[in-house]
């Protein structure tokens, strides 16, 4: 269905000396509006506006492209990028801004990819404190603090601190989001791995069911609209989550596939094959590949999803029918 908008091609490499330079250049106006500005009070501050836009374009700009290089697995230019995106923050907004807790993040993540425990530890804590300092900082910020810190205490083998985390995490994203948002079922999904890397398997099944539940009522309300014709969807809740679905990010989508595959291996090692659970996540996954424009790739987990179906149920169980139904629907479009 989105295809288009998740086949993104590789994007240049930012010129960093070059966008150095234009924040420099950009910042003195700021240091000095007398020597840069017109005389007319209005001019002046359309100007200082135009130019505080500039510099907030830059940090967009810096930060993106660092971001891309840790999703593209270059860890050491990522620090880098991020290194010289907090400087721009830094700069700009001073060293207590809500604004550098970002590319905190973002450090954090990269040294913990290189095992670097103790450095993501350290900017995470920065992170942490600047939190503490401004009071104000939104529940996706603290939510995000915590699942770092989760994520990192699951890499250093702290599974009771990651634990803890984790539920915080969910629990910001659950008070901003609700309890069955896409964005809330990816804490459900750190939480449920978790318990299953521990073994925990009853409590690890109550969250990764959950993840499925949402995902499936989402993205069959997107294909029964996508059937139907645009802008045909009944009933308020239908509408919202179509939106959230649609406004997931790339870097969220491709998690969404990331974290599929471990549900089904973990639904597999407990159920195996043919099994209502190992049917409903396969399911799922079907669906999230035609979601992502993968049509081949999802035709064969929904036959696989139906095969499963009627295994267990039969053929003429609801269930299996219903599956029967979604292939239809994706292969009459």
């Amino acid at each position: 269905m989105n295809s288009a908008q998740y086949n993104t091609a590789p994007m240049a490499t930012v010129d960093w000396q070059g966008l150095q330079q234009k924040f420099n250049e950009l910042k003195s106006y700021l240091s000095e509006p007398s020597l840069s500005f017109s005389n007319s009070t209005a001019q002046r501050s359309k100007q200082r506006e135009n130019v505080e836009l500039g510099l907030e374009a830059i940090i967009e700009v810096a930060l993106s492209e660092s971001h891309m290089l840790l999703r593209d697995g270059d860890y050491k230019a990522a620090i880098e990028g991020g290194l010289k995106t907090l400087h721009f923050v830094q700069d700009l907004y001073g060293m207590e801004s809500s604004e550098q807790i970002e590319p905190y993040f973002l450090l954090a993540k990269a040294n913990q990819y290189m095992k670097k425990y103790k450095k993501a530890e350290e900017f995470l804590s920065i992170a942490h404190w600047t939190v503490i300092k401004n009071p104000d900082c939104p529940a996706h910020i603290r939510a995000e603090l915590h699942q770092n810190f989760g994520l990192l205490n699951v890499a250093k083998g702290d599974i009771t601190t990651a634990i803890e985390h984790l539920s915080k995490s969910t629990y910001y994203l659950a008070l901003l989001h609700g309890t069955e948002h896409l964005i809330t079922s990816f804490g459900y999904f750190n939480l449920g791995n978790v318990f299953a890397s521990q073994d925990k398997m009853d409590c690890a099944t109550d969250f990764l069911k959950l993840v499925i539940e949402i995902w499936h009522k989402h993205l069959m309300e997107v294909l029964d609209n996508d059937s139907n014709g645009a802008h045909t969807t009944s009933g308020e809740d239908a509408k919202v989550n179509i939106l959230a679905l649609d406004k997931l990010d790339e870097d969220k989508i491709q998690e969404a596939g990331r974290m599929f595959e471990q549900i089904l291996n973990i639904q597999m090692r407990r159920y195996g094959d043919n099994h209502m659970e190992t049917g409903r996540i396969v399911l799922v996954f079907g669906l999230y590949q035609w979601y992502i424009g993968e049509i081949i790739r999802s035709r064969e987990y929904l036959e696989k999803s139906l095969q499963i179906m009627r295994y267990v149920l039969g053929d003429n169980h609801t269930e299996t029918r219903k599956v029967e139904h979604i292939i239809e629907q994706i292969g009459n479009r």
